[in-house]
């Protein structure tokens, strides 16, 4: 399920008979503000949630594809800057060796990205969905069928 989980055990009484402390145990659970397929930013890396866990999340960095990983303790330094629904799709209007040009998908200006290897396989007119992040568009590596 993954999230945050503390317990707080107190003292509430004793037993008369064996002087035993009792205790009553809260147990508190601290829920993720982000799910499957949102975004995350951690230390210097920007990643879409694949999967996560008791013990770790794993994401997909944006820039290079590679997965990170961030333990639940780190939780806290964690940020959530975009969530799934604010996915957008766009079009892919020109490619160079070392360049690739998208429409914003809500101004419709032309935007040049650096071609990087996960963005080999796109071709010219094809649908791609990107996401926009603290003001840099990313491409997503999910291809839309343009059938």
């Amino acid at each position: 399920m993954g999230g945050i989980t503390k317990e707080s055990p107190r003292l509430i009484s004793q037993d008369k008979s064996t002087g035993k402390g009792l205790y009553r145990t809260w147990i508190s659970l601290r829920l993720p503000e982000f799910q499957v397929g949102d975004f995350i930013e951690y230390e210097d890396q920007i990643g879409q949630v694949k999967s996560f866990d008791s013990r770790k999340i794993i994401a997909d960095n944006l820039k290079s594809l590679k997965n990170f990983s961030v333990l639940w303790k780190e939780y806290e330094k964690i940020k959530s800057p975009a969530k799934a629904t604010e996915i957008k799709i766009t079009s892919i209007t020109s490619k160079s060796p070392t360049e690739i040009q998208i429409l914003h998908p809500e101004t419709f200006q032309p935007i040049d990205l650096s071609l990087t290897e996960n963005l080999d396989d796109f071709k010219i007119g094809q649908e791609v969905c990107v996401i926009q992040i603290h003001g840099e568009i990313y491409i997503l590596p999910q291809i839309l069928n343009n059938n």
